[in-house]
């Protein structure tokens, strides 16, 4: 019996052994017939097609657009999918190098002082220490491999890596990184994004660029025109002379320098006198032509950097540098690899249907396209480098464009983008009650995969230890694209940026404007307080995916999956949001921002059930249990009159054939039962409810509306949605009551559910037990159930009598209004304004509902215990 309990899922190998001899297990553990309907049924779902000789085939045109907007990566071949998966792959392995340069100079003791000294050397400055020197040697060697690299994919010019080769950081600015709060934060950081749909501005010119007439360069010297001298080319360094004059400027409360003439001298001749009063701006290069313009550019000045609040730290700007060049090398190798693929890409134009990307559209799914020309668009001010590196202007596999395209569209930054994931991240990761239920459905769909609880034990010790096991998980992208730029970000960057802003502090100590910053200090303080508890639910949400997902990748390891599979699983059992889908993308940055959730888990959901279909019972199983176990306990034997008191969206079961609400084996304060709802620990366990709102037309909550764009017709409407109340009342409301319920309504609608928000409703529920507010019937409000809904577990106290009184009275409510309606009917009857038939239909429905709702009446009774309490109402 102890062998049988160490190996795990004692109850699951007893429920399964009849599936042994009905079909037989695989060595994953699934049912042989699930596994090879539930793969006929996906290929069903994405390749079946009527006959072109059927009365149907019209529908194929249809079906196609449907599968090209509703499928994710519909079309593509598994060699193409595998190779986007290592972009993802490459894209770590670059950042993980940089991880490790940071590390080594952690161990060497460089602190703010040595990486000053570091910045330098790595800039290209003299600088006469020997042992910084080598220390900076492999670093400038590994930094010039990058870019050796970037030049071989068309990203960088030869000669702008030869101008910069051993002497590039990228530069990083500290208004940029520390100074932007609010709304400039997040429009600074959705502009400066390294995107991951196409090659970003890595390899952009930094420094001041000009475009102007090539006559302008030459009209102030004789004897150097474009006759004698020709059109000036590229290479070629003029100064640029401003002739300035001081002007009163009420604004800036002052005067302020105008110019009034510009000149450009040539970099080879003297300057004549007449300039001399000139100011100088610096020696500027021509580096191409734009528009038939000549470009000129120089580069900021060290002193015009240090003006901008450049940081001058080696170790922060060689990880910013890792992150910046780790995306775009990942992603031009793989533009690299598809543009040498004869399958996927041709060079010339095709024999095949092609159409200009431009004109091709998002949601397109034409048959007969084969390819799609790639547009040859430029980076700006990059000197010509192509956007889509090796694939410009050639002619792709229209289903490889697509994924591509939905890659870039998904990944633009825009204003509204920002919003909608804000929105997203108050009604998930900053609530405690949803970090509550995404843990619980993690255990579910942990089972459903068969990781037992050791394997979730044995992957937590793996996770937390950083062992080989996590090293080898975290090199096959187990945990998804972003967990190690977040990591370096949050765990390497911000440490020094922190010590960077430490150091400049004490340096200032004790001067007038450090103690004028006192006040400021303290509200920044509580500032990087809250924005640490931000971070850590941020984080935390993240993690409790990543440590579920180590345990699947563990587990499946010892199950005999190759590396690569065993995390693409691990992934995948966890929700992978990554979704190539045109229209489910439409949705879900729409009005339906959760759809991802349910796009993803209905199909897991349904093979899991599909290849073990032995959980089902199972789950039944324990839940009758423990509920039988509760009443037991508590010595009561009315679970009917119970659960008929509870309110309609709280009665039932769930899908996995679980009442929706547990009864506890034990009653609050006031001598009520308890139930537990979990509802919102089932993975999908509203996928079948259609009372989640009061639409005129009953919505699968999977498809629930929400959003801002839903706040906004809300208001609009003055109507919430979830309970079909008013938001504001025209007939008693003025104007100052309609401003404070607006506002109360956005900002219950905006702000996270969480106990520490004001006004919010878990705030409001726990302000009423501790301030000792009653019900209707005089009873104290519950503060430990109130503080336990506040974290996710939802326990309340059942007053089943007072249950029971309003079930009865909204069944009255619906008799009186059957009975109204019957007497508008003869009213209309009277008025010949309808016929004897259409009168005789109608009465006939409303009739049929008065039985139905006799029957549900009666029901009520019996299970109260009692006789019809709406018999003194009939007429």
């Amino acid at each position: 019996a102890q062998g049988l309990i160490a190996r795990g899922q004692p109850i699951d190998r007893a429920m399964r052994m009849p599936f042994h001899f009905f079909g037989g297990v695989n060595k994953q553990g699934q049912w042989k017939p699930g596994l090879y309907l539930s793969d006929k049924a996906a290929k069903v779902i994405t390749e079946a097609k009527f006959s072109p000789a059927g009365r149907f085939s019209w529908m194929n045109g249809t079906l196609e657009a449907a599968r090209a907007g509703l499928i994710d990566r519909y079309g593509l071949d598994a060699d193409y999918v595998g190779r986007e998966r290592k972009r993802s792959l490459d894209e770590r392995r670059i950042m993980m190098e940089g991880v490790e340069v940071l590390k080594s100079l952690k161990d060497q003791n460089v602190g703010v002082s040595e990486a000053k000294v570091l910045q330098a050397i790595l800039t290209g400055e003299k600088v006469d220490d020997a042992d910084m020197g080598k220390l900076a040697e492999p670093i400038r060697n590994a930094i010039d491999e990058l870019g050796q690299e970037a030049v071989s994919l068309g990203l960088l010019s030869a000669e702008s890596f030869e101008r910069n080769r051993g002497a590039y950081l990228h530069r990083v600015y500290a208004k940029n990184e520390v100074d932007q709060t609010g709304l400039s934060r997040m429009v600074g950081r959705m502009m400066s994004r390294n995107r991951k749909k196409i090659i970003g501005d890595q390899f952009k010119g930094r420094g001041i660029f000009l475009d102007i007439d090539a006559s302008r360069l030459v009209k102030d010297d004789p004897e150097w025109n474009l006759a004698k001298r020709g059109r000036p080319v590229k290479g070629e360094k003029f100064r640029v002379l401003d002739q300035v004059e001081m002007q009163e400027d009420s604004l800036a409360d002052g005067a302020k320098e105008r110019t009034v003439r510009r000149v450009y001298w040539p970099a080879d001749r003297d300057v004549p006198l007449k300039y001399a009063g000139f100011k100088d701006n610096g020696l500027w290069e021509i580096r191409g032509e734009k528009g038939g313009k000549l470009v000129l550019w120089r580069d900021y000045t060290k002193a015009e950097r240090a003006n901008m609040g450049e940081i001058l730290d080696a170790r922060y700007n060689i990880g910013k540098t890792y992150m910046m060049m780790a995306h775009d090398l990942a992603t031009g190798r793989f533009y690299k690899d598809i543009a040498e693929n004869e399958q996927w890409t041709v060079s010339k134009e095709p024999a095949a249907k092609w159409k200009d990307a431009s004109d091709a559209g998002r949601y397109w799914a034409d048959q007969e396209i084969a390819y799609i020309k790639v547009p040859d668009s430029a980076i700006p001010q990059s000197g010509g480098k192509k956007r889509w590196g090796a694939l410009a202007g050639k002619w792709v596999r229209a289903e490889i464009w697509r994924d591509l395209n939905e890659i870039e569209i998904m990944s633009r930054p825009t204003v509204w983008r920002q919003l909608l994931t804000q929105w997203k991240l108050n009604k998930t990761a900053r609530s405690p009650v949803v970090h509550m239920n995404n843990i619980m459905s993690n255990l579910m769909f942990m089972d459903m995969a068969d990781i037992r609880l050791q394997d979730l034990k044995a992957g937590v010790q793996s996770f937390v230890s950083r062992d080989e096991h996590y090293q080898e998980a975290l090199k096959n992208g187990a945990f998804g694209a972003d967990m190690i730029s977040a990591d370096l970000r949050d765990n390497v960057l911000k440490p020094i940026l922190e010590e960077i802003a430490k150091a400049e502090a004490d340096a200032s100590a004790g001067t007038f404007t450090s103690k004028a910053r006192v006040l400021s200090k303290i509200a920044d303080r509580l500032w990087t307080w809250a924005k640490l508890v931000d971070r850590k639910m941020l984080d935390a949400y993240r993690i409790e995916d990543e440590l579920f997902r180590m345990a699947t990748y563990m587990r499946r390891r010892q199950m005999g999956d190759e590396p690569a599979a065993a995390a693409d699983f691990a992934r995948q059992q966890f929700l992978d949001y990554d979704i190539r889908a045109p229209w489910v993308n439409a949705a879900r940055n729409t009005v339906l921002p959760f759809i991802a959730y349910s796009y993803r888990a209905v199909p897991l959901i349904a093979r899991a059930m599909a290849t073990r279909p032995w959980k089902l019972p199972k789950y039944f199983l324990i839940a009758y249990a423990l509920n039988a176990l509760a009443y037991g306990w508590d010595d009561d034997d009315e679970e009917d009159r119970e659960r008929a008191s509870l309110r309609d969206e709280e009665q039932g079961y769930s899908w996995i054939g679980v009442p929706r609400m547990l009864r506890l084996p034990f009653r609050d304060g006031n001598g009520l039962p308890m139930f537990l709802d979990i509802r919102r620990w089932i993975p999908a366990g509203d996928v079948f409810d259609t009372n989640q709102g009061s639409g005129a037309v009953p919505i699968p909550a999977p498809i629930q509306l929400g959003g801002p764009m839903m706040m906004a017709a809300e208001l609009a409407l003055n109507k919430q949605g979830f309970t079909g109340d008013p938001i504001t009342n025209d007939l008693t409301d003025d104007w100052w009551d309609k401003a404070g319920k607006v506002g109360d309504y956005a900002w219950k609608s905006w702000m996270p559910s969480a106990a520490w928000v004001p006004n919010s409703w878990y705030w409001t529920k726990i302000e009423n037990s501790l301030k000792g507010a009653t019900d209707a019937k005089g009873r104290d409000y519950d503060l430990p159930s109130a503080l336990a809904s506040s974290v996710g577990i939802k326990v309340k106290g059942q007053d089943v009598e007072e249950g029971l009184f309003w079930h009865g009275y909204d069944m009255k409510k619906v008799e009186q209004e059957l009975r109204a309606q019957a007497r508008a009917l003869g009213r209309k009857r009277e008025r010949n304004l309808i016929s004897q038939g259409e009168f005789d239909r109608s009465m006939s429905s409303i009739m049929t509902k008065m039985d139905n709702l006799a029957e549900k009446r009666a029901e009520l009774g019996r299970v109260a215990g009692g006789d019809d309490e709406a018999d003194d109402t009939e007429e």
